[in-house]
């Protein structure tokens, strides 16, 4: 694994994209973003020096999975990370990493394709690490709110690059059955977006998919984003 680090960039997954080398995986990670991006084209909004800003790419090594399967990994990788520090973490599908105080870590997971072919996989990751606070119409928290410690951002961003780097070799059923245990909102009625489907969660399948119960019916979604709010 490479790591290169930038005091300021305008956005690390616009960054990884320029990486050619495919013999490596790379970590790229920054003090700031001027551009930095989430799901759905939503904007990263960071203080300099304060969170984990970073990037990691490779090529497609899951081939049996779908792309957007490694945001999945990440959010599995980050779960772990946080209960290092005692932090109790849980999953919100497809993702992003929460606590009972709100989101502490967003994944933007992309590919670039030749043809029908995947050559690269990028999975952007921005975990909130010393931020003291968040506006009040922001639901969010961090790893200082959580604890009241500060912590070395270079560090995280090592020995979160480590764990995604090991599940990436774990069984997909391992990473699935964990997440699902550490599900967040696991039985209450939920809101599938852009969809506008209600339902409560049942299980995850194997590639990730969320299956819910639509008043007696099934439904799978492979995509999306669930709320509890009033839509």
């Amino acid at each position: 694994m490479i790591f290169h680090y930038r005091k300021t960039i305008d956005s690390t997954n616009t960054w990884a994209k320029q990486i050619t080398d495919t013999k490596h995986m790379h970590t790229l990670y920054a003090g700031y973003q001027t551009a930095g991006k989430g799901r759905r084209a939503r904007k990263w909004i960071s203080s300099p020096d304060t969170n984990v800003l970073m990037s990691i790419t490779h090529i497609h090594t899951l081939t049996n999975m779908e792309p957007w399967f490694y945001g999945i990994v990440a959010s599995y990788s980050v779960i772990l990370l946080l209960k290092n520090y005692g932090i109790d973490a849980y999953y919100k599908w497809p993702n992003d990493v929460w606590t009972p105080k709100g989101k502490i870590c967003g994944i933007l997971p992309e590919s670039t394709w030749n043809g029908s072919t995947v050559e690269k996989i990028i999975v952007g990751i921005g975990l909130n690490v010393n931020e003291p606070s968040f506006p009040e119409d922001i639901v969010a928290t961090s790893m200082y709110i959580e604890t009241r410690q500060t912590f070395d951002i270079h560090s995280l961003v090592r020995k979160l690059s480590y764990h995604y780097m090991q599940a990436l070799n774990e069984k997909k059923e391992t990473i699935i059955e964990f997440l699902w245990e550490h599900f967040i909102w696991k039985d209450m009625e939920i809101t599938i977006m852009p969809d506008n489907v209600k339902g409560i969660p049942t299980r995850m399948l194997n590639d990730g998919s969320l299956v819910i119960n639509n008043n007696g019916k099934e439904e799978i979604f492979r995509w999306g984003e669930i709320t509890i709010r009033k839509v």
